[in-house]
């Protein structure tokens, strides 16, 4: 598939419904298009703003928990640098990222392999975040099949400037789906930092990787952590 017919199916994709389903059409039409199994996508990456717009299954969302868990991984160092990461089966290969590395092997035995790539607008050098798209058997990418996953990446990020960035920053709730799904992931990890810096009077990085620390330590989603400190008034 050339890189003119990939783009074309983004952008049929992006065309076929409203603003609430944008993010999983994408992501879905990435991965028909690239030939991967699962994608998530998300804003500000490698920055504590980060903000999930889409995963597109159970694994999908677990890869970019684990990651934000533990504070390291591919969709971070490609929203971070500009540049595409591969990574292959951690049983087999060792990463860069220990602690991502080792939860992925032990919770995502599945995934064989990721691939991040960063979301970069139309004439810009810096991303805007990045996209994890991931397969289930071993892959290697020649240069055409490069290309044309970095042509999809970008088209992605313009059509995600052009329609759906004017929704940050104002009071409306984000209008994708599922709501309930992004708020606890990301909006409640973040407010619960917040809580967390104002209690011990530490700055809110700092209690983010407290609260990292501790979903790493138990083995429990960071959600999961969050909602504690809610339930919680002692912390």
């Amino acid at each position: 598939m050339g890189v003119a017919r990939v783009v074309r199916l983004i952008e049929r994709a992006a065309a076929a419904g409203d603003e609430a389903g944008l993010p999983h059409r994408l992501c879905q039409a990435m991965c028909e298009s690239l030939g991967m199994d699962g994608a998530s996508m998300s804003l500000m990456t490698h920055t504590e703003a980060r903000q999930l717009l889409c995963a597109s299954g159970d694994e999908a969302l677990r890869l970019e928990e684990l990651q934000y868990e533990s504070g390291e991984g591919p969709c971070m160092a490609s929203s971070e640098s500009g540049s595409p990461v591969i990574c292959a089966d951690p049983a087999e290969h060792l990463t860069e990222w220990p602690i991502f590395g080792a939860r992925w092997r032990e919770e995502l035995p599945g995934v064989a392999l990721v691939l991040a790539l960063p979301l970069t607008p139309t004439g810009a050098t810096k991303p805007i975040g990045s996209v994890d798209l991931f397969r289930h058997t071993s892959w290697r990418p020649d240069a055409a099949q490069m290309t044309q996953a970095l042509a999809a990446a970008r088209s992605v990020t313009d059509i995600l400037l052009r329609r759906a960035l004017r929704h940050f920053g104002g009071a409306d709730p984000l209008p994708w789906e599922p709501v309930e799904v992004i708020d606890a992931h990301w909006g409640k990890a973040r407010q619960a930092a917040g809580r967390l810096a104002a209690r011990r009077n530490i700055a809110v990085p700092d209690a983010l990787a407290l609260l990292r620390a501790r979903a790493f330590a138990t083995g429990r989603p960071l959600p999961q952590v969050c909602a504690d400190l809610f339930d919680d008034p002692a912390d």
